[in-house]
Formats: structure tokens, sequence, C-alpha cells
């Protein structure tokens, strides 16, 4: 159902980078001290559909080869991460915070205390949903079966959880609902799907999930999830906004698609590629931009959040091309080769 490629050579399902554009910026907005209704909003699906997207380009490569891929393009950036932004505590004036408590919870994937670090707990519950996979598809050796085995899995291990999570490290604990996204993209992008279908049809299909996404928010009384936490509960409701918002973003994604090489090209398209690629250095980068400009920052009637927002990924951007133009080698194992 979708095509893995360089954007731009036509063999990519672009839908998929535009997708990843409205991901990275949602990301970034939901970090830029926005209005608690559109955090809530936006934190109700934005990470599911990562997971969702991740499953859908899976390719089924074996569990040494996946694992290993996974663990530069993964596991080591945030490694690194931790290596490099511990050390500035020290120079900031919180060496008080460089503690052995503060690395358990840094390795555990659960470094709150770190609020640099903060977005970079989807990394290795990224790495954990892969390692969950793998194992599964070796046991069932069957793409789809496996598929179905992780949601099923996903979904039931996600109550048993919050008893054990104090003993699950490096991302287990989120990766078990992700698992249930991961999985479900997997399933998607190995099943027979209207590839030849109009942008009427995808814009159908985007009003229906973007039905079913209210609905659920409204039945569930407007939760307020936060993945990354576990704070994940009614949890019907939370795979259930999650699906439905992702894919409506993912419905959406294909009908600008669709109209794009249909000719309808303009500076907005061009504006989601930039973001899709630069999106690993944004994601890495952007939480300690928005901290420091919030530091100088006034309120602007409540608009702040746009600016740090519009500030996070400027900035990263321009940071993480520096970092290509001076060190090449830094900047493949911050973002893990891409």
């Amino acid at each position: 159902m979708y095509r893995s490629g360089h954007p731009g050579n036509g063999d990519r399902d672009l839908s998929i980078d535009i997708a990843k554009a409205f991901g990275i910026t949602l990301v970034v907005i939901g970090h830029s001290y926005s209005p608690f209704p559109l955090e809530k909003i936006i934190y109700s699906f934005h990470m599911p559909l990562f997971f969702i997207v991740s499953g859908l380009l899976y390719k089924s490569r074996g569990i040494v080869r996946t694992m290993r891929n996974k663990w530069y393009g993964l596991a080591a950036p945030y490694l690194l991460a931790l290596l490099v932004t511990l050390p500035v505590l020290w120079v900031i004036g919180r060496g008080d915070a460089f503690n052995a408590h503060l690395i358990i919870d840094a390795l555990g994937a659960k470094n709150e205390e770190l609020i640099w670090n903060s977005p970079m707990w989807f990394l290795p519950s990224l790495f954990s949903t892969f390692l969950f996979f793998v194992l599964i598809e070796a046991v069932t050796r069957n793409i789809r079966i496996a598929a179905v085995a992780g949601m099923v899995l996903g979904l039931l291990g996600s109550y048993l959880v919050p008893s054990i999570r104090g003993l699950l490290f490096f991302g287990l604990d989120t990766a078990v609902p992700a698992l249930f996204f991961f999985s479900l993209g997997v399933l998607a992008s190995n099943s027979e799907g209207p590839l030849a279908a109009s942008p009427k049809w995808n814009l159908t299909a985007f009003a229906l999930c973007f039905a079913a996404w209210a609905a659920a928010r409204f039945l569930g009384g407007h939760p307020y999830f936060v993945m990354a936490k576990f704070r994940i509960a009614p949890y019907m409701f939370f795979f259930a906004t999650g699906v439905a918002g992702s894919f409506a973003v993912l419905y959406f994604a294909r009908f600008l698609e669709q109209t794009w090489k249909r000719g309808a090209s303009s500076m907005a398209m061009r504006g989601l590629m930039f973001l899709s690629s630069s999106m690993f250095g944004i994601y890495i980068f952007h939480k300690p931009v928005i901290l420091i400009v919030r530091r100088f920052l006034p309120p602007l009637n409540g608009f702040q959040f746009i600016v740090l927002a519009l500030a996070g990924m400027v900035v990263s951007s321009a940071i993480l091309a520096l970092l290509r133009a001076v060190s090449p080698r830094l900047t493949k194992a911050l973002t893990g080769s891409r």
C-alpha cells in the first residue's frame, strides 16, 4: 500500500512524507506551551501517528539485521543525546541533578527531569517496539499474522503495564501500546488498498476518520492522554482516537499528494517536504530551542506558542544544516544516519 524510496524520485508514496511533516509540526506545537485544549487535541493522536507510519514503512529483514539497523538509527542517537545533555546540567548550574536516580530514569526512557531531553522517549520506545514485533514475526513466520498478533498483544498488554511499569526499562512500557499502532501500520501496508483511489475518495475517508475521532473524543470526555508518561486511560478511547486521528492525517496527506501530482504544487507542499526531510533534526533540537527562546519572549497575548513553535522548527532546521556542514559524522550519529 505504501512505497519507500527517495522523495522526488517517483518511487515513493509522498503521502508518508506529508504525514510525517504534519506529525513533527504537531509535536513542536505540543511542546510550545500551547493552550491546554489544543494540547489535549494534539496529544490524542500525534504519537500514535508516528508509530503507525513506522509500521507502514516496516520491511521484514530478520531479527539481527533489523535490530542492528535500529540500534544505530534509534538507540545510539538517544544515548548520544544523553551524553551530550548531561554535562550541560553542570554548565547551567544543575549539577545536583546529575545523580544515579536521573541516570536510571534516563536509561528507562522516563527522563522527565531532563526537560531538554523529554521528547526523546520516543526513540527507545520505538526501538523496543521493533524488538517486540520482530520477535513475534520470528515466531509466527507470517507478517500478517504477526501484525494481528501484535495488535492483540499491544491492546491487552496495555492493561497489564501499570502493575509492572517500575520494572520496565528503555521504553518497554510505552512500547506495549505502541505495538498495537505499529502492528496496525504493518497490517495496512501488507493489505490490498485502494491505490488508485481518487482525491475525492481520500477526502471522504478523511472526513469519516475525523468524524470518528471527534466522536471518540466526545464520548470519552475529552481526556488528556500523554503516551510518554503512560497516561492513556481510558484505554479504549486512547486507541480509538489514536487510530481515527492518525488515519485522518494519512488520508488527508494522500489527498494532498494526489492533488500535487495533478499539477497543483505549491510553496506549502515544498515546505512540507522540507519538514519531512528535516524531521529527525527538528525532533532532537526543538525542545532546547523552545526553552531558550521562551526565556526572552513576552506573553504576546496568548500567541506566544506560535512564535515558539516557529522558532523550534526554523532554528532546529538551521542547527541541523550547520551540523551537516561542520561535522557530517556527528550529524550521522545524532540523527541515526538520516
